[in-house]
């Protein structure tokens, strides 16, 4: 699945998301959404990284994060190590 594409698919699942009363609040949402930003831009490798640990510390996991940056489980969690 290519880059623009898994953020769409992503972006579809966080807009069917209720935010009331959910683990993930709508701060959480922003940081992933902020992943796939990023992501698709072409950002610098320092500012990607830095937004995909500030999604896991919102509380997302690997295959969200991953799937934004059609990567890996493993490679995105490299961005953090």
């Amino acid at each position: 699945m290519g880059l623009n594409r898994a953020a769409e698919v992503i972006e579809d699942w966080l807009d069917t998301q209720e935010v009331d009363g959910a683990e993930l609040g709508e701060d959480a949402i922003a940081e992933l959404r902020r992943v796939g930003e990023l992501a698709r831009c072409g950002a610098p490798k320092a500012e990607l990284d830095a937004a995909v640990r500030t999604a896991r510390e919102a509380g997302w996991s690997w295959a969200p994060i991953a799937l934004l940056l059609d990567e890996t489980r493993e490679q995105a969690g490299q961005r953090v190590n």
